[in-house]
């Protein structure tokens, strides 16, 4: 009877260390994805200055999910990519919770310089008299189907756009919406 109390014993706790390691490896792969997009976008361009800090969801008045649905968001861009977009049709599921927790975050507002892929070498952070990129954490979903998405804004020169991007072929990611939320 002893040995199989210490069995269950033994069987619980590996149980705990399975499921600890896979939430972990969870993160890190998420994380690992923001920092892939954000490296994207600098390489995108031939400019590399950024903000050495996330800015937050909800000054860019993205406060609940449905903030995130393209096709119920009020904007008026002539110039919108895939505007009548429906995020619950995309990802599959309703992610309000996930959405909800991670624009909450305020701990996860400064950029990992060491994150961002090597091939940016002329990143630098806030220089003095040249235009810099802003944007915020990057929301990394993964669809029923296992298609894996990026919700993301992004700022520079006082243009300020919401985009969602597909996660595609040898790592790379695509845009497949893009409205503007302001311009200055």
């Amino acid at each position: 009877m002893k040995l199989q109390t210490n069995m269950l014993k033994v069987n619980l706790v590996l149980k705990l260390v399975l499921v600890t390691f896979g939430l972990f490896a969870q993160q890190v792969t998420a994380q690992t994805l923001e920092y892939s997009l954000i490296s994207q976008l600098l390489v995108e361009r031939d400019w590399c200055t950024i903000n050495n800090r996330f800015i937050s969801w909800e000054s860019q008045g993205f406060a609940e999910y449905e903030d995130f649905n393209p096709k119920k968001a009020d904007y008026e861009d002539l110039f919108a990519i895939n505007q009548n977009l429906v995020l619950d049709s995309l990802i599959g599921q309703p992610y309000e919770e996930k959405i909800d927790s991670i624009i909450s975050l305020k701990n996860r507002n400064k950029i990992k310089r060491k994150e961002i892929d090597s091939n940016c070498k002329k990143v630098k952070f806030n220089q003095a008299n040249t235009s810099v990129f802003y944007f915020t954490n990057p929301i990394v979903l993964k669809s029923e189907r296992g298609e894996i998405y990026a919700l993301i804004i992004e700022s520079f020169e006082g243009e300020t756009i919401y985009c969602i991007y597909k996660r595609i072929e040898m790592g790379f990611w695509e845009k497949i919406h893009k409205t503007m939320i302001s311009i200055e």
